[in-house]
């Protein structure tokens, strides 16, 4: 008996970007900031939870994680495309309510990370369900 995995896809999708996105967001705090010692009593940690936060809410209302085997991949890139776009305004919008708390290229550097993590992961993992 052969038993496929199907059931489980959005949750190791939303895990697997939620895994890459904090695995980007703390190789760019390492590069920026020289170690990652200090994240967890910096603001810079109440970023990081609010980019996870950002993700899950963009990815839910963009409804990336809602693919199936068979889905065109022009809709998957279509989707990650505009769930990024989300992301990023509503990252902006953290940025403009907290104030001068962060160092805006950091802010930049981050969010650029952290949608290369999310892209790499994300197409690679539709890639994987496709061809698995």
């Amino acid at each position: 008996m052969h038993i496929r995995y199907s059931k489980y896809q959005k949750e190791l999708s939303l895990l697997g970007d939620l895994l890459f996105l904090n695995i980007f967001y703390i190789i760019g705090y390492y590069f920026t900031f020289t170690g990652i010692e200090t994240i967890l009593n910096s603001n810079y940690f109440e970023l990081l939870l609010f980019f996870n936060i950002a993700w899950i809410i963009s990815s839910f209302i963009i409804q990336i994680h809602d693919t199936t085997r068979t889905t065109p991949f022009e809709i998957v890139l279509r989707r990650l495309i505009n769930a990024l776009g989300l992301y990023l305004i509503l990252i902006f919008a953290f940025i403009g309510i907290k104030g001068q708390e962060f160092y805006k290229l950091y802010v930049l550097q981050s969010y650029f990370l952290t949608s290369l993590g999310l892209t790499i992961f994300h197409l690679s993992f539709i890639i994987f369900l496709k061809y698995w």
